[in-house]
């Protein structure tokens, strides 16, 4: 069975010619509608719990699990080589530094991988030659990574 619409006379009592339809009028919804929002790929949403209204912690821990997922920690390990080569290495590698601490605070799993991307071994080499700004970065990405117990052996 299918159904029809019934179109009947509407009496227009307006001088602009607009038949009043509630709120709106006819001419508003012949208008073309904007395009909906972009819809986020179903793992960001799942991973963002965007279906919710979450708060911005929830949305930063979701940000650096998201990070990591997409491969940012082996790049950060590499760039704790750069201290060899000078022209602004020890900037760079106290900006490395200062990047992996952010994605492993309150993450386990980003954690382990910054150990096991081998930056445990790095940081070592540079806390051999390493200046007081890069001290700091070092010692709070150590404080950072023992935080996690299977990280103690290796750290030591």
């Amino acid at each position: 069975m299918q159904l029809r619409a019934v179109h009947k006379p509407i009496r227009q009592n307006r001088q602009d010619g607009l038949v009043p339809l509630g709120r709106s009028t006819r001419r508003q919804l012949d208008r073309p509608r904007p395009p909906p929002p972009p819809r986020l790929p179903a793992l960001v949403r799942s991973r963002c719990h965007l279906h919710y209204s979450p708060s911005a912690s929830t949305l930063v821990a979701a940000a650096r699990e998201m990070l990591a997922m997409l491969g940012a920690i082996p790049p950060l390990v590499a760039m704790l080589d750069e201290s060899d080569g000078g022209g602004g290495g020890e900037e760079m590698v106290a900006a490395a530094l200062y990047a992996l601490l952010n994605l492993g605070i309150g993450n386990d799993t980003n954690k382990a991988a910054i150990v096991q991307a081998g930056a445990v071994h790095k940081m070592l080499r540079i806390a051999e030659g390493a200046s007081g700004d890069l001290t700091e970065a070092l010692v709070a990405n150590f404080l950072c990574l023992s935080a996690l117990d299977a990280n103690k052996p290796i750290i030591g």
